[in-house]
């Protein structure tokens, strides 16, 4: 058995855990087993699932709060428990620490996983880790160029492992829209606009508020659907609200069945500030669905053909007006294309293994 420890910020439901979950579910935990090293101290959503399965998670005291004490735990496991590999997970090169400690305490492998971007310079000491990670970590995975670009500048060759999720439970079903549109009381000429994701600055959900405002001048017939939740949604519904489009926006808070949600929606839209490259953006399209992303987020997210990338400095008319016209091309059968390009767990999960079996840098 391989015993491997994944460095997380959290086991909530965002990017980068999604892309651990599907992982441990996916591969046989009795041949190589995932164990959760959690750096704050909240209890997330996934926790109980992981340890039913027999995972066990350790929550570190912040690094923010503490980062002497929260690197002495984290020393103290490693010491103990004697993993074969640590994978750690960020968005940032500063957990270059961790992988320093690891390799202190012999740990046979390290490995740095880059999940996403960001939209400020970076600091010196983000620019000196992203310099040292090679030294330390034995492999660099990251799920985009973007991403892997971002947060190793540069500084070595990484190998893209990508964001491959259960496409064919994303598959169009005309069943499952009616059912989830009645469940949600939108009419068949509704049009539903939708967005999947942590309520946050980086998803940019305000200009998405904007937008829906303009759509209404001209067609009232219309739904904002948002699903997720974050430390946002208040100044969001407040937002709303003062617009007098509250009724006209539906908050999910976190659910279980987004592929449902997927088949209820007509255009998934995604005006994120930046991005590594995003599960939600993949999934609507394995429910061929018509996207609008910004162009901040890279192209390698451009795999069917129902897809645009817009810029979100110029304004909502150019939002609504490709809403609009993104509605009546309507869905696009992109299975073949996806799965052509890596995107399918089923496929992809050898890759995820070898990561963890093979010796190779």
């Amino acid at each position: 058995m391989i015993r491997v420890l994944h460095i997380m910020s959290s086991l909530f439901v965002g990017g980068t855990e999604q892309y651990v979950m599907n992982c441990f579910r996916a591969i046989n935990q009795e041949l190589i087993k995932f164990d959760f090293c959690i750096l704050n101290e909240t209890i997330g959503k996934y926790e109980t699932e992981v340890m039913k399965k027999g995972a066990a998670i350790y929550h570190l005291i912040p690094f923010s709060r503490n980062p002497i004490k929260n690197l002495l735990q984290y020393k103290s496991l490693i010491k103990k428990e004697k993993y074969d590999v640590i994978e750690i997970h960020s968005s940032t090169s500063t957990r270059y620490f961790y992988a320093y400690i690891a390799k202190k305490y012999r740990v046979k492998k390290v490995i740095y996983h880059a999940h996403n971007t960001s939209d400020t310079p970076a600091s010196l000491v983000e620019r000196y880790c992203s310099s040292r990670i090679p030294r330390y970590c034995d492999q660099l995975i990251a799920c985009s160029k973007k991403a892997g670009d971002y947060i190793f500048r540069g500084n070595t060759e990484f190998h893209i492992i990508k964001n491959a999720v259960d496409l064919k439970k994303y598959a169009y079903s005309q069943t499952i829209r009616e059912e989830k549109r009645e469940e949600l009381g939108i009419e068949k000429t509704t049009l539903a606009i939708g967005a999947v994701g942590r309520l946050n600055r980086q998803k940019n959900l305000l200009f998405l508020i904007e937008v829906l405002e303009d759509i209404l001048k001209s067609r009232e017939d219309c739904r904002l659907l948002l699903i997720g939740d974050g430390e946002l949604r208040k100044e969001i519904e407040e937002v709303a609200k003062e617009k007098g489009i509250d009724r006209k926006i539906l908050i999910t808070g976190m659910v279980e069945d987004v592929h449902k949600y997927m088949q209820a929606l007509d255009v998934f839209v995604m005006p994120s500030l930046y991005e590594g490259l995003p599960f939600a953006g993949i999934e609507a399209q394995a429910a061929g669905l018509p996207c609008i992303f910004s162009d901040t987020i890279t192209e390698e997210l451009h795999i069917a053909p129902n897809i645009i990338f817009l810029p979100i400095d110029k304004g909502t008319p150019l939002w609504k007006k490709a809403i609009l016209e993104m509605e009546k091309i309507g869905r696009a059968d992109a299975m073949r294309e996806l799965i052509q390009s890596g995107y399918d767990l089923e496929t992809q999960i050898d890759d995820i293994i070898k990561a963890y079996t093979s010796s190779e840098r």
